[in-house]
């Protein structure tokens, strides 16, 4: 969804910029920062210049790896370049932002990223189901109140308003 009714400018795009939020505790196994992000030119996507040896970042651009522990991780990919809060090795909190949504990595449109896989290597890794509890999903002009529930792509979701 973008504003504007131009969806060729990233920062036209409502989640563009918005807070990367922690699913839950744990400790960040991989972090990256400072990929380049893509951009438009006309109706095209432009696709920032990332060395091909760098697959983590050609897919994922800006990303970072939790470790929840029992084989579970959390993977986050696409978010803004020098939005990162963590890097490696540091302990997050549940409801800890983590970073910014972006347009970096293989995006044609600003977004998060994010799946539950049970190991930290994403090329190897395989998807697990993830539950989110209290947050709201974004339908037209109305928010509806979910006390848990899986999200899907394409979703629009938020936190509970304080």
């Amino acid at each position: 969804m973008y504003k504007d009714d131009n969806p060729y400018k990233k920062e036209n795009w409502y989640a563009y910029g918005a807070a990367v939020i922690a699913p839950g505790a744990g400790v960040v196994v991989d972090a990256v920062n400072d990929t380049p992000e893509n951009d438009y030119k006309e109706r095209s996507v432009v696709y920032a210049s990332i060395p091909e040896d760098a697959l983590n970042r050609l897919l994922g651009g800006n990303y970072v790896v939790l470790d929840h522990g029992n084989g579970e991780f959390s993977y986050f990919a696409h978010m803004r370049p020098g939005s990162v809060r963590v890097k490696k090795g540091d302990h997050v909190q549940p409801g800890q932002q983590i970073g910014e949504i972006g347009f970096a990595g293989d995006a044609f449109i600003p977004h998060l990223h994010y799946m539950l896989i049970d190991a930290p290597d994403i090329l190897r890794a395989e998807g697990l189901p993830s539950y989110f509890r209290n947050f709201h999903r974004v339908l037209g002009s109305s928010l509806i109140e979910v006390q848990r529930d899986q999200i899907d792509s394409g979703d629009i979701v938020e936190p509970p308003r304080k």
